[in-house]
């Protein structure tokens, strides 16, 4: 039989445990809340590259001897999140301005367009055994094979991926088309991505036909007679399956719409300025490095 002595200090024994377990489960809270936070935002820099006549091999060799163990050192110190080489498959040809490009991925405008090291300091911490002359020949070498036709850099706007895409490699392939907003149309352009498109490339990351869809807005530099302001990306592992699984997820996310009245209604808010097949040959991220 308790004391009523006894009994206060039960209780009070209880409170505390009470207590303990609603800080737990709180702190519990924290983590996970802290754990679905998105992720920082980042830009996306591409360097538009065209090869001269005959030197593919050559610059092909270069970018695996040099450029990715370049890249590699900015990876691991941190200054850079990813590092993409692509051959442009569609368009092709001598009358094309560029077959090539390098997309760079970093957390910050500084890190893209002013960064603090030079390209001689860079590669002395890539390749410590290089002297000054070995380093000026390597650049040299580039220069005869390629030309930087431009450079642009973009923001993410909207984008869907599977579940295994922060450890996942890169896709293969990227279907990449310009996009032009109709003159005023540029708000209903962003919402018809946001609410038609987003839907249903999620439903063909489901299909397993896409490993990932992106928005991205090209924020430097401002220049009209480019003619696109917005790029949108569709990462394949398979080229077969380019196109694929509109019809379906149409039917399923909009059964009121055909998939020909939709894309009418796409056409007058914006202009596909040019769609291409970019082939990945070479990377660095977080699925190939260890800082």
């Amino acid at each position: 039989m308790y004391t009523k002595h006894q009994a206060l200090r039960a209780r009070r024994r209880l409170s505390k445990l009470v207590a303990a377990f609603v800080l737990i489960a709180l702190l519990l809270l924290a983590v996970r809340g802290l754990s679905q936070t998105p992720p920082q935002h980042f830009y996306v820099g591409v360097n538009f590259i065209k090869v001269h006549p005959g030197k593919q091999e050559q610059y092909r060799q270069l970018v695996e001897k040099y450029g990715k163990k370049v890249n590699e050192y900015l990876f691991k110190s941190q200054n850079l999140m990813g590092w993409y080489l692509y051959q442009v498959l569609m368009p092709a040809g001598s009358s094309t301005d560029f077959d090539y490009a390098t997309v760079n991925i970093a957390g910050s405008l500084g890190a893209l367009l002013d960064f603090p090291m030079s390209t001689k300091d860079i590669y002395k911490k890539a390749f410590p055994e290089m002297t000054d002359k070995m380093i000026s020949d390597v650049q040299a070498q580039f220069d005869e094979c390629r030309h930087i036709v431009r450079r642009e850099i973009y923001s993410p706007v909207e984008g869907a991926h599977t579940d295994d895409a922060p450890n996942a490699p890169p896709s293969k392939y990227m279907q990449v088309d310009l996009m032009q907003p109709a003159a005023g149309k540029t708000a209903d352009y962003i919402k018809m991505e946001k609410e038609t498109f987003l839907p249903l490339h999620k439903e063909r990351i489901k299909m397993g036909i896409l490993k990932s869809w992106g928005l991205y807005e090209k924020i430097l530099p401002v220049d009209t007679r480019m003619g696109y302001e917005y790029v949108t990306v569709n990462f394949y592992d398979d080229l077969n399956k380019l196109g694929d699984g509109y019809a379906e997820s149409v039917k399923k996310l909009f059964p009121q719409k055909d998939t020909t009245s939709m894309f009418n209604e796409t056409m007058a808010v914006r202009t596909i300025v040019q769609s291409g097949i970019w082939k990945l040959m070479s990377y660095v991220d977080a699925s190939n490095m260890k800082k």
